[in-house]
């Protein structure tokens, strides 16, 4: 029996090759109200937003986009698009949305269709309201966001220091995508994993919110998510291929930022297989460092702390999970704001929610066909979670208030 991808791609086979060549299909303008695909998402609490990307998955589009729902109405069911939004090559991988040290707000993905990491500036509305603009380096003709020029990043010349490279290439097929906040001067990063060639590449993002490479080091390939520690900003790495989780740091040789590898954690394997780590997730107070495996099928618990002697990560514990796990997100949707993990199932449409404190199960939660990623607003306002549908096209919305009586179930669908 045919699995879904399996069925699906054989769709995209079938689009290509009837429009006679990939070269000359172009596909409809880029989807700038509505859900296509859908796979990361971000809340925008400025704005009352979410941003949700379309992958163009089947080719009927020309380019994907990132598409925003007011948040205002989600519960009640009153949900509109807005729109802000752009677009970019086809396939993203990860998406951030980070809060630059002047207040800006700035989204950042990686995009496999170019090899490149791909942002936009979060433009704020004048004074008479509105929505805000995503400055993505170009418009189309209907006057949206497309995201050209330096607002596309795929490789750059080498800084002075690197002495055997000409120029520092992103990685062929970039997937994974972290966010290191800067302290103490240092400045803030982006770290990129190319799922292809196992590359990870280390970029220092300027004022202007442009990421710049300079440093690249081949890891193995497969690479998949990235993660890192709230407490030290180490970079947490998975990769399909291999049961290990890679650890990094950056390190500033002769004042140079680079990236050093801390340890690899071999993690528990009871056969081999070609899949092995999905998503990762540290917890806030880095205690935890929690892994997506589906080599055993099960959430693997791994000890983030290092001991003063250098003694390597171990893993505690591996919770058995049915179906395929994906992603992983912690959000503080607990009892007095308690960390959860959710654990997402694109096989089996649901979704683990896990008490991080006592690694105990706390709900199963259903979801609509293909649940990729997860995303969460949890204020004085509203506390709901976000799950994105990828073969229903939908936006499950989640009660994530403890004291609701529908805590933890489903409470509306973001439609396409």
């Amino acid at each position: 029996m045919l699995g879904r991808l399996t069925v699906i791609g054989l769709a995209v086979i079938a689009v290509v090759l009837g429009s006679g060549c990939a070269e000359e299909f172009q596909g409809r303008e880029p989807l700038d109200k509505g859900l296509h695909y859908p796979l990361g998402m971000a809340v925008d609490e400025i704005h009352g937003l979410l941003y949700v990307v379309n992958s163009n998955f089947d080719l009927a589009y020309s380019l994907a986009s990132v598409v925003s729902v007011s948040l205002d109405g989600v519960k009640s069911g009153n949900w509109e698009f807005k729109s802000a939004n752009a677009a970019m090559e086809s396939f993203p991988g990860e998406f951030i949305l980070v809060r630059g040290s002047g207040g800006d707000q700035r989204g950042y993905l990686s995009v496999r269709g170019d090899n490149s990491v791909t942002w936009f500036n979060v433009l704020s509305p004048g004074a008479g309201g509105g929505v805000p603009v995503l400055d993505c380096g170009g418009l189309d003709e209907g006057g949206s966001a497309v995201c050209v020029g330096e607002h596309v990043i795929a490789k750059a010349p080498a800084p002075e220091w690197a002495e055997d490279e000409d120029e520092i290439v992103v990685g062929s097929d970039p997937y994974g995508l972290a966010y290191v906040q800067g302290r103490d001067g240092e400045g803030d990063y982006l770290v990129s994993a190319g799922m292809r060639d196992g590359a990870m590449a280390l970029m220092q993002i300027g004022a202007d919110g442009k990421p710049v490479p300079v440093d690249r080091i081949t890891v193995t390939p497969g690479l998949h998510s990235l993660a890192v520690d709230p407490v030290t900003r180490d970079i947490y790495a998975t990769t399909k291929s291999y049961p290990v989780v890679y650890r990094y740091r950056i390190a500033y040789p002769a004042g140079k930022p680079k990236l050093e590898l801390v340890s690899a954690i071999t993690m528990p394997a009871p056969f081999s297989t070609a899949d092995f780590g999905r998503g990762i997730a540290v917890t806030p107070d880095g205690r935890y460092a929690l892994v997506a495996s589906r080599t055993p099928n099960a959430l693997l618990v791994m000890d983030a702390q290092v001991s003063p002697l250098g003694d390597s990560e171990r893993a505690v514990r591996a919770i058995p999970l049915d179906g395929k796990p994906g992603q992983v997100r912690v959000f503080a949707s607990g009892k007095d704001g308690a960390s959860v993990a959710y654990v997402l199932s694109f096989s089996d449409d649901r979704v683990w929610a896990f008490d991080v404190a006592s690694l105990q199960p706390r709900a199963v939660i259903r979801t609509s066909d293909g649940p990729y990623d997860m995303a969460a607003i949890i204020n004085d306002k509203m506390k709901l979670g976000f799950v994105s549908n990828f073969l229903q096209h939908t936006i499950s919305v989640i009660d994530l208030d403890f004291a609701s009586e529908t805590y933890h179930t489903i409470i509306g669908e973001i439609q396409p």
